[in-house]
């Protein structure tokens, strides 16, 4: 089997969608055949990029270069031309939505994404001051690359309702396909023991905690955070709940990773690590080192297509806080492997689920447990390549049988 691999951006780099071509190209060589990367598109963006950047400034709305129309024509031209000169088997598409729309090619097309343009405008602000150009588009070239698709997969059950109905996706021809994560060297079992929790953690007496409401740091809670975009990913809530279950007396701390606070914000109980670059060894060192030192990952997010934070949280046996919103409910299962709390929730409601949970120890154990355990059974890469397997078997004719529902 030769499967074409096309995207906009390069599937080699691990930055590339915070690391999920590459992550996922490799599942497809593991299991499924030779993958012939036809990426990056060899076409000049910065000029395109340079008008985003200027329609922000001038306009105050924005614009997504990767949509602009006479780009998408030509992209469709040069991953025709490479398809037909790669002479493959099938297309594996991911993010390809300026790819698809005007690519001709008789090979059949499997296309995967995390959100439709459409789900995406309707909940995260950063589509919501699109120019009109921009915005009509996105959404025609998200119908065409669905209706184009022998199979559209997607990350999560909010992207794939959406899929069906706003741009009318065939549910025999639509599916639910979880990601994995994006670890490049994933802990074993052994490593993703549950942790076990400070009895200080507990909430105690108001005169206790008045008297003595921080701990030493081998007494604490630990909470872990990590995101890039500190207001987008809901830093503020969350330092409001590190500040609320300290002055209640619970003996927390909180460790960012990936973005900086504020200038100016107190960093008492708090950690920050602003970038850590997982190419690099000494950096994955420390980012595993951190996932194995946490005790509960909390993620407020105001905005999130998948959370592959959440997966990485499960290898590493960690229960989850999130938010409910976007395809978070497909990685965080409520009162099974964590807790989803509502998007307006502040920061006392999530110090409010965060302290009732380690004062339950034998549920945080059995959060922790089924999280790494269903990070075993379907929320890894491996797991996706075996069912990306079936899928281009049932295209190609390799196998004769139905695609899984």
């Amino acid at each position: 089997m030769r499967i074409a691999f096309l995207s906009l951006a390069d599937a080699r780099d691990v930055r590339s969608w915070s690391g999920t071509l590459s992550f996922s190209k490799a599942a497809l060589q593991r299991h499924v055949g030779e993958v012939v990367d036809l990426t990056p598109a060899p076409v000049p963006t910065l000029p395109l990029k340079a008008l985003d950047a200027a329609s922000r400034i001038l306009r105050g709305q924005k614009y997504l270069w990767e949509h602009e129309p006479l780009l998408v024509r030509r992209l469709g031209r040069v991953f025709t031309q490479r398809v037909r000169e790669a002479k493959v088997d099938a297309i594996f598409a991911p993010a390809a939505s300026s790819v698809l729309p005007y690519l001709e090619t008789d090979r059949p097309i499997i296309y995967f994404s995390d959100a439709t343009f459409q789900a995406a405008a309707q909940t995260h602000r950063g589509f919501q001051r699109l120019t009109a150009r921009t915005a009509a588009a996105a959404d025609a070239h998200e119908r065409a690359s669905i209706a184009k698709a022998r199979v559209a997969l997607f990350a999560s059950q909010w992207a794939l309702d959406s899929a069906r109905r706003d741009y009318g996706a065939d549910p025999a021809r639509s599916q639910l396909l979880h990601l994995g994560a994006n670890l490049p060297e994933p802990p074993s079992a052994a490593e993703a023991q549950p942790r076990g929790l400070p009895i200080s953690s507990a909430p105690r007496p108001e005169s206790d905690a008045a008297r003595a409401p921080h701990a030493a740091p081998d007494d604490s809670l630990r909470l872990l955070f990590v995101g890039v975009h500190w207001e987008g990913k809901g830093g503020p809530i969350a330092l409001a709940a590190l500040r609320e279950l300290r002055a209640r007396g619970v003996h927390a701390t909180l460790t960012v990773v990936g973005c900086e606070p504020p200038a100016g914000t107190p960093r008492e109980g708090l950690t920050v690590i602003p970038f850590l670059d997982k190419s690099k060894p000494a950096d994955r060192a420390r980012f595993a080192q951190v996932w194995r030192e946490a005790q509960l990952f909390v993620l407020p997010t105001r905005f999130e297509a998948a959370g592959i934070v959440f997966i990485e949280a499960g290898a590493y046996g960690l229960p989850s806080l999130g938010s409910d919103v976007g395809g978070v409910p497909s990685y965080v299962q409520h009162d099974q492997t964590g807790l989803l709390l509502p998007l307006d929730a502040d920061g006392n409601a999530w110090a409010d689920a965060i302290q009732a949970l380690v004062a339950d120890p034998a549920r945080y154990a059995r959060y922790a447990r089924a999280a790494r355990a269903r990070y075993e059974r379907e929320l890894n890469w491996d797991a996706f390549g075996r069912r990306m397997a079936v899928f281009v078997g049932d295209l190609t004719g390799e196998r004769r049988r139905h695609l899984p529902r």
